[in-house]
């Protein structure tokens, strides 16, 4: 990794917590889940009800689990005859690095707990017994991913993210694809109760960016507006998204 996108990374870090000590505490209601036009600063909520993990007033923080979906998952609740594949088919080497800095990244400016478990394999929507909150798994699809709001969404749906098995995904910048902590960053903010914004150079913006991007002052007030702000101490926060964020070493961006 060249020294010179070291310094631009950390400095990236940098600016994440220091936006997230300053992020303003305004909000936009939901517009059903799509952009607006109004290109002020503004965050857009999800329609889900209450729209949040956790409870159900806003402002208050969630402990929330996650875990991959295994091969022969039953998704026919989208469509028949649907199936998931497991990340590890499909996705580059580091993927899952690059997902667990995601959740880190909106971990490090709300108040959010994200522990990792191991998905049961029940099918995708099931009434109950679904060991985690937020499943992630993939399957051919129109988009490049997709994803559903938190709760009330559907039974167990709610949260779950899907990657699209025949797009080509990396860990680097630059060149065909999708990077994986970018996309993961976008839909983790839809399975936290974002919908797209207009706002400038933010994460939940509908248009992919081959960059390195984090959630920036929009994003971190809608996230708060749901959730509240992060408890843990600034120090700390840096340690945790510099941790997470190893697995970007060696990116390149464009020229």
């Amino acid at each position: 990794m060249k020294p010179g996108l070291k310094l631009r990374n950390f400095l990236a870090i940098c600016a994440l917590a220091a936006a997230s000590l300053t992020a303003p505490s305004y909000a936009q209601q939901a517009t059903g889940g799509t952009s607006g036009t109004d290109l002020s600063p503004h965050f857009v909520l999800g329609p889900s009800k209450p729209g949040k993990f956790g409870p159900a007033a806003l402002g208050t923080g969630a402990t929330i689990t996650w875990g991959l979906m295994p091969t022969g998952t039953d998704c026919g609740s989208e469509h028949a005859g649907c199936k998931i594949t497991a990340l590890s088919a499909f996705m580059p080497d580091g993927y899952l690095t690059q997902i667990r800095a995601a959740f880190n990244a909106w971990a490090s400016v709300a108040n959010l707990r994200f522990v990792e478990g191991i998905d049961n394999g029940f099918a995708v929507n099931v009434l109950n017994g679904a060991s985690v909150d937020i499943r992630i798994g993939g399957h051919p699809m129109p988009d490049e991913a997709h994803s559903f709001y938190p709760p009330v969404y559907g039974d167990s749906v709610s949260g779950d993210i899907h990657f699209n098995v025949n797009e080509l995904f990396k860990t680097t910048y630059g060149g065909p694809g999708f990077n994986v902590f970018n996309k993961a960053v976008h839909q983790i903010g839809h399975a936290l109760g974002l919908a797209h914004t207009t706002a400038p150079g933010s994460v939940m913006s509908e248009f992919y960016k081959d960059e390195f991007m984090l959630p920036n002052v929009d994003d971190i007030a809608g996230m708060r507006h749901l959730y509240g702000p992060n408890v843990v101490p600034v120090p700390a926060t840096l340690l945790l998204m510099m941790a997470g964020l190893l697995g970007l070493a060696g990116v390149r961006r464009r020229a």
